[in-house]
């Protein structure tokens, strides 16, 4: 049986850091207009050439704008609540998509709506590298700073090897049903799962590593939209996009 390919997209966040950073703002940092579209629209719009099944996004209880934007796809395209927490939203979104007609053998790409700016090329690689392999995987990119270790937030302890250091980008693409089964056993245990490698290491996974951008940025503060708007306006330009 073909395993198919569907997109889980997290927008269910306040954005209470990033509203915090502008005066008066209350808007949901995944609404913000960038370019003549909102960030969760530019999101949506990078997964254009990836043949997806099916679409889930997650949007807060009270989200009244997603409904408003008229969101174009080629696939089957659905909202449904998230949670309080990531992995909370991430497992509503999985279990979406079960209803929604995904086998639990299907793969399922799990992105952040605030990361607007990931590239085309960055999505092909990381399905092209799980599939061959036949393993769950995420975009990661390697730490360039050097990375200093505090127990109290005044004083260093201790410097870090950046060589064996990576930040966690996404997508993460894992197959639903281990990924479901992984958020429920993290839960049940207490755990605290950040992202959804985090949920598979508990399971004694080794998630496959891609590399990334640093381009694929997280817009989670006011002073990142200059960057980001920057980076939209040439993404056109961008091989392989």
């Amino acid at each position: 049986m073909s395993q198919q390919l569907h997109l889980l997209l997290l927008a269910a966040g306040s954005g209470r850091r990033f509203a915090s950073g502008v005066s008066g703002m209350s808007l949901p940092k995944q609404y913000v207009i960038i370019n003549g579209q909102t960030v969760l629209e530019h999101s949506l719009a990078a997964f254009k050439n990836i043949n997806l099944n099916t679409v889930v996004i997650t949007v807060s209880s009270n989200d009244t704008r997603c409904a408003k934007l008229k969101l174009k796809t080629d696939f089957s395209l659905s909202t449904t609540v998230g949670g309080q927490t990531r992995a909370e939203s991430v497992r509503l979104g999985l279990q979406a998509l079960l209803q929604a007609g995904a086998d639990g053998s299907d793969w399922v790409l799990v992105h952040d709506a605030a990361r607007c700016c990931v590239t085309g090329q960055e999505i092909q690689d990381l399905i092209q590298r799980c599939k061959t392999e036949q393993r769950g995987g995420l975009l990661v990119s390697p730490i360039h700073d050097t990375l200093k270790y505090s127990t109290d937030g005044m004083q260093v302890d201790k410097t870090i090897n950046r060589d064996q250091v990576f930040a966690a980008l996404t997508p993460q693409m894992f197959p639903l049903a281990g990924l479901l089964a992984a958020l429920v056993s993290a839960e049940k245990q207490g755990l605290s799962i950040t992202d959804e490698s985090s949920a598979m290491e508990a399971m004694g996974e080794k998630p496959l590593m891609v590399q990334g951008r640093a381009s694929n940025m997280k817009l989670t503060r006011a002073d990142q939209l200059p960057q980001v708007e920057a980076f939209l306006s040439n993404k056109m330009n961008i091989k392989g996009d």
